[in-house]
């Protein structure tokens, strides 16, 4: 054989053992990155799922889908009241707020097994139009929110538009109220910038008011207001300087 025939095939040969060396070895880094990949996915969906969730509580505003099986007079949707409870038949008022859906459930059975054998009664939350928040002051879009789940203290933030420009950034208070006492919980928003007091960003509650206030100076706490007087007749409030149009009002008056 030629000399050169044979370098060739060697070169041809060397070649091919090393795209063969080359691809095994490409698979088997694709391998170890899609393993990687999912035992990250594996551990991160593990801890999630390790986290404890608490069960949600009706609030009065949500809407329940009632169901006994084999019973169509008893399937209806009942909407929980101001005061916490909703009526159903044949089991009159059943408080409702504050307790779990599977606890109305169990209720509601124990109130229909007198009439109703071997019943089946089905409870679920068709509406969730209770679990309101509220965030007021110097944010783009204040109001009142139907969250679903629960949110932090940042998240209502960021529902709410954000921060004006005007906000005093250090000085949120979280307005909350539990059996008719209020208290206040303080939120500093540079803190959770740096990754400090991270506790601050607690999950709020049913009904609590994030409040972001407008920076209040001794200059502003001083500064000269007009005062208001009230006529006895229309209840019109007017400054004590009126104008000469309020003037023109007052005299119709």
């Amino acid at each position: 054989m030629n000399y050169k025939n044979c370098f060739s095939l060697r070169f041809y040969a060397c070649s091919r053992m090393s795209a063969h060396a080359s691809s095994a070895l490409t698979i088997a880094t694709l391998i170890l990155v899609s393993g990687l990949a999912l035992l990250a996915a594996d551990s991160a969906s593990a801890q999630n799922n390790a986290m404890p969730r608490e069960p949600y509580t009706i609030n009065p505003g949500d809407l329940l889908e009632i169901s006994v099986w084999k019973e169509p007079d008893l399937q209806r949707q009942v909407l929980v009241r101001p005061d916490g409870a909703f009526s159903f038949p044949l089991s009159g008022d059943i408080t409702a707020v504050g307790r779990t859906v599977e606890a109305v459930r169990q209720e509601l059975t124990r109130r229909l097994e007198t009439f109703i054998p071997d019943l089946v009664v089905t409870v679920t939350v068709a509406e969730i139009n209770g679990n309101k928040i509220y965030v007021i002051g110097q944010v783009n879009t204040p109001g009142q929110f139907v969250v679903n789940p629960r949110v932090d203290v940042l998240q209502a933030l960021s529902i709410a538009g954000g921060m004006t420009p005007f906000a005093e950034l250090n000085d949120i208070k979280i307005l909350r109220r539990r059996n008719g006492v209020q208290t206040v919980l303080r939120f500093r928003y540079s803190d959770i910038v740096k990754g400090q007091n991270l506790q601050q960003n607690v999950l709020l509650e049913v009904g609590d008011v994030v409040l972001v206030p407008f920076p209040f100076t001794d200059q502003t706490a001083t500064k000269k207001r007009p005062a208001v007087v009230v006529s006895s007749h229309d209840y019109l409030c007017v400054p004590k300087t009126p104008s000469a149009l309020m003037r023109k009002n007052l005299r119709r008056s």
